[in-house]
């Protein structure tokens, strides 16, 4: 867990440099430096706001051990200042809660209908008016209290339009077969949607 620590420090003081490469947005060329690759979120394109198009559910694949195994997805769209729909396997558990530090979407192992939340996908989504030493200082908060033993645990920082956000995952290593796989789907389906217009007085 040492060298796996110093990487996600990497990618913190890399994003402190010049956002480098951590989320939808990229600094200029000249800012960007070399760092670790990490799996992103799509970048941000236009979509349409509501779901008619989008089926509740679908019969997708994943490949735990290298061998296809199929599995449902369901729609989910939490309600969010930074609306976004995502497909979840069905074995997983959707928990959103907001406080003044940000929003917090929690995606739960619930393999066999035993819910851990020691095994999860994290989006966190700072308010607007967060500062980038605000994102970097809670980022690291976040890595520095949540390292086991016997864990993975990894943080990716980024920005999507001026807003800063992280994506963490952490779970047992015993869960790395059929964990890793679900959230590198939710990933994969993730769309970010426009956001609501603001009501005026």
């Amino acid at each position: 867990m040492a060298n796996h620590s110093r990487w996600v420090y990497v990618i913190l003081a890399a994003f402190v440099t010049g956002c480098n490469g951590a989320g939808d947005q990229q600094p200029p060329p000249s800012q960007q430096q070399p760092g670790p690759a990490a799996t992103s979120l799509p970048k941000s394109s236009p979509a349409a706001p509501g779901l008619v198009a989008l089926p509740a559910q679908k019969l997708d694949r994943i490949r735990p051990e290298g061998t296809a195994e199929p599995i449902t997805m369901r729609l989910v769209q939490p309600a969010s200042s930074m609306p976004f729909v995502t497909y979840v396997p069905k074995d997983m558990v959707v928990e959103s809660a907001r406080s003044d530090a940000g929003e917090a979407h929690h995606f739960y192992a619930n393999f066999g209908g035993k819910l851990n939340k020691d095994a999860f996908l994290l989006i966190f989504i700072y308010p607007p008016n967060a500062s980038q030493q605000d994102a970097v200082r809670l980022a690291k908060a976040f890595q520095d209290t949540h390292q086991q033993k016997n864990h993975f645990v990894d943080l990716d920082l980024r920005l999507h339009g001026d807003r800063y956000y992280y994506v963490a995952r952490q779970y047992p290593y015993e869960y790395a077969d059929g964990f890793g796989p679900r959230a590198h789907r939710i990933l994969d389906e993730w769309k970010w949607l426009p956001a609501l217009p603001t009501a005026t007085p």
